[in-house]
């Protein structure tokens, strides 16, 4: 082997049995990369032959002679790349309650079990020192990424920066606190110094009147969507969205209703939006082909419309962007039940076909149709014969008719042309929803720094805008944030509470109930990020027959006054009537005044309503 002299290195060595090339990078200068060259050039070298001796501050604090550090081909075929998400997701876990580690004796803190059990750790035999390299490796890779960051575009376009793709493809190996940090000082750093923070006056009854006369909002105008649309739309972006966190980015005042906005209104209005934007009543968002049908993945989820592409619908698109911008910002998150179409664009990751078969189990029926025909080997007149009748032609997401080609609903699919139908297929599914998250991520663009969101999964984006639900496990940080007054935690009151949330309750309930209490349906992510703590209090009117009475919620206090109900059953049965039929935020204020809207604004052009 023949070594770049300018490196300096010491001589290589070559182990027969394990056919390695070793150098001791210890005594190195910095440089960008070690160039390795084998003298029979006909000969192939690739990574995985070398074996890295020294590499990062592991080597200063590993005993050699005990404990000698792990080939790179060794590590690497351990270590796949779902054995490193496993190690990452371990490490996130850890960092989130310590922070992130200066040392290797993290590790025997980390969940000893998943080390131990999972599938993807336990298919090789390694020791400590595999792990710890590992571990080093990851922990050295962060810190690089960290430290380029603000030399690297990440926005630039596929093709444009491998530096930035290449950081890109790895989003997935780099820590959430890492990311985080990154995060949050981009926050902070774009934080308007003036803030507008206008009232909004909303009048719910004329929006009702779209669901109640089954007509769609297409130029946003009736809907409360529209309402918060048509009255924000050219005012002062930075002023009005770049907000700090916890904060409202308006006061809402609900025409005819007895509220004071102290949060609960608020809240509930992003809420009630939220709903809007998912329903028939906004010519955005549809229900996903698996919901539609009940089959495969996602059947509560929704797509983009993908005809809603005029002026006016782009418009709502990127006011939709900027909302998202806001609930970062803020914290005050959305419930809204998106995939991965649409939030792997706005990170700028690549949608797969497997991410189209996540929302439409039967999309791909022909393409899968031709695969297995292939498979046979028939003669290309049966394989016409089999296809006879289907054309460059398919139904979009939804359900109307796209050519995939010119003239592609006369263009005949054959055995001479299937490679080509498959492409077009691929690329029209994949792309299919191109105009119009485009259009949400100009929004979002223009509220919060995108560069930082390309270090993002599209799991990790999906959070910080729509937080994680109420799921069971979401119980146990609710709790640690709970204060009791006129109850302690080992009244029997409190043990059925805490019961009926993660036994009795699903998801769907779960959220009503914060809903009901704090006029949002899905909790912050972390403990930090709450703006307040929960309190239940006593019920001071319901002493000597509490299974008699309801509980009251006070949205804007995030708290409830909870009877001491004799039964689980009983309370079970209160709280369900109470936040099934008291949904309205009222009688906490004065009238609040502001013009009605009426649905007989519709134009003409928005007779074409989306509901079935």
């Amino acid at each position: 082997a023949m070594i770049a002299q300018k490196s300096k290195l010491s001589s290589p060595s070559a182990s027969n049995n394990e056919r390695f090339l070793c150098f001791d990078l210890v005594k190195a200068p910095k440089t960008r990369f070690v160039r390795i060259q084998l003298s029979k050039p006909k000969v192939p070298l690739v990574l995985n032959q070398v074996k890295v001796m020294g590499f990062g501050p592991i080597a200063d604090k590993l005993d050699k002679a005990q404990l000698p550090i792990t080939p790179y081909k060794l590590l690497t075929c351990m270590f796949t790349k779902q054995a490193d998400f496993v190690l990452v997701s371990l490490l996130n876990e850890y960092s989130e309650k310590n922070g992130l580690p200066d040392d290797m004796k993290f590790i025997s803190e980390l969940n000893q079990t998943v080390l131990t059990s999972n599938a993807h750790l336990t298919k090789y035999e390694y020791g400590p020192a595999s792990l710890m390299a590992r571990y080093s490796m990851l922990l050295k890779f962060n810190k690089t990424v960290e430290t380029i960051m603000p030399l690297v575009d990440m926005n630039a376009p596929k093709g444009h920066s491998s530096i930035a793709q290449n950081i890109r493809n790895s989003r997935s190996l780099i820590l959430w606190a890492m990311k985080k940090q990154m995060w949050d000082r981009g926050l902070t750093a774009t934080v308007s110094k003036s803030r507008a923070n206008p009232t909004i006056a909303l009048d719910q009854i004329g929006a009702r009147k779209l669901f109640e006369n089954r007509k769609t909002d297409h130029k946003g105008r009736v809907s409360l969507f529209g309402q918060l649309y048509q009255q924000t739309k050219d005012k002062n972006v930075d002023n009005l969205w770049k907000i700090p966190p916890n904060q409202r980015a308006f006061i809402v005042a609900y025409v005819g209703f007895h509220t004071a906005d102290a949060g609960g209104p608020y809240r509930d209005a992003l809420d009630k939006i939220c709903k809007e934007i998912e329903s028939p009543a906004l010519p955005l968002f549809m229900k996903s082909p698996n919901n539609k049908n009940k089959l495969g993945e996602n059947r509560h989820a929704v797509v983009p419309r993908p005809s809603s592409k005029q002026a006016h619908h782009l418009g709502m698109f990127q006011f939709l962007g900027r909302l998202m911008g806001m609930a970062i910002r803020s914290r005050n998150l959305l419930p809204l039940n998106f995939t991965s179409v649409v939030w792997k664009p706005i990170i700028n990751d690549q949608v797969l076909a497997s991410d189209i078969e996540a929302i439409d189990k039967m999309c791909f029926k022909t393409f899968d149709k031709i695969k297995s025909i292939e498979k046979a080997k028939p003669s290309s007149e049966l394989f016409d014969k089999q296809m006879e009748g289907i054309f460059f032609e398919v139904h979009g997401s939804d359900g109307k008719k796209v050519e995939l080609c010119r003239d592609g609903a006369r263009k005949q699919l054959s055995w001479a042309n299937r490679n080509e139908y498959m492409k077009l297929l691929l690329n029209f599914r994949i792309n299919e929803f191109d105009v119009q998250v485009k259009a949400i991520r100009k929004g979002l663009a223009e509220v919060v720094p995108l560069e930082f969101t390309s270090l993002f999964t599209w799991r990790e984006i999906m959070i910080q805008v729509c937080g994680r639900g109420m799921t069971r496990e979401d119980c146990d940080l609710l709790e640690r944030m709970t204060n009791y007054s006129g109850h302690t935690k080992s009244d029997e009151c409190i043990k059925n509470f805490w019961k009926m949330m993660r036994d009795i309750f699903n998801d769907e309930q779960r959220s009503q109930f914060i809903a009901f209490v704090w006029g949002r349906s899905r909790l912050p992510t972390s403990a930090s990020d709450f703006s307040q703590r929960f309190s239940i209090t006593g019920h001071s009117r319901s002493h000597g027959n509490p299974d008699g009475w309801f509980p009251i919620a006070h949205t804007c206090g995030f708290s409830i006054e909870l009877p001491k109900y004799t039964t689980l059953d009983v309370m079970v049965k209160k709280i369900t009537w109470a936040m099934q039929n008291c949904g309205s935020v009222d009688a906490d204020g004065g009238i609040s005044s502001g013009a009605r809207v009426e649905d007989n604004t519709l134009s003409d052009d928005e007779i074409d309503s989306f509901f079935e």
